[in-house]
């Protein structure tokens, strides 16, 4: 079965070296986690989480997921998300409208990380820049598209959702 998840595909899936996840992991533990509930419940023979536990700390701690934001936590925001975007076969067209909502949200959190910039200063811009910064390259990624020429008009569309938050659009 094939689902579509909110993010990129390292946010789902996981893949990136140490020190290459955005500030949270925690994406990617909420479809790791419903796979791994999916296979339990159709008797593959995982281990429960216990027994995991005791097997082997490491691999435990892929499935704890232990993150929030403003009082809610990645699988919260994964259920809304799907909501929002709606649940449907995962076909080319979804895909598609699953990234313009994903490049409306990113636009979001560039629009806001760009308002906070200018309000805060010394220590407390390095700690915005340490959690948000790597939105400048979102940025940057967003204009070298708009420069380009021959992509496909969905691509094009993307970048201006991200350049050009409409405020309209604000989600959780």
């Amino acid at each position: 079965r094939e689902v579509l998840c909110p993010g990129i595909s390292e946010d789902v899936t996981g893949g990136l070296l140490p020190n290459e996840q955005r500030p949270s992991a925690e994406l990617c533990r909420v479809p790791l986690r419903q796979m791994y509930e999916t296979a339990r419940r159709a008797q593959v023979p995982f281990p429960n989480f216990r027994t995991l536990q005791k097997t082997s700390r490491r691999v435990a701690s892929y499935f704890v997921m232990q993150d929030s934001r403003q009082g809610y936590s990645a699988k919260a925001y994964s259920e809304f998300y799907s909501k929002w975007v709606g649940k449907t076969a995962p076909t080319p067209e979804v895909f598609e409208l699953h990234m313009i909502h994903y490049c409306v949200w990113l636009g979001e959190k560039l629009h806001d990380y760009k308002i906070l910039r200018q309000n805060v200063s010394g220590s407390e811009r390095d700690k915005l820049n340490a959690q948000w910064g790597w939105l400048k390259q979102v940025e940057y990624d967003a204009d070298n598209v708009r420069r380009s020429r021959g992509l496909r008009r969905q691509m094009y569309q993307g970048a201006e959702l991200v350049k050009y938050f409409d405020s309209r659009k604000r989600v959780p």
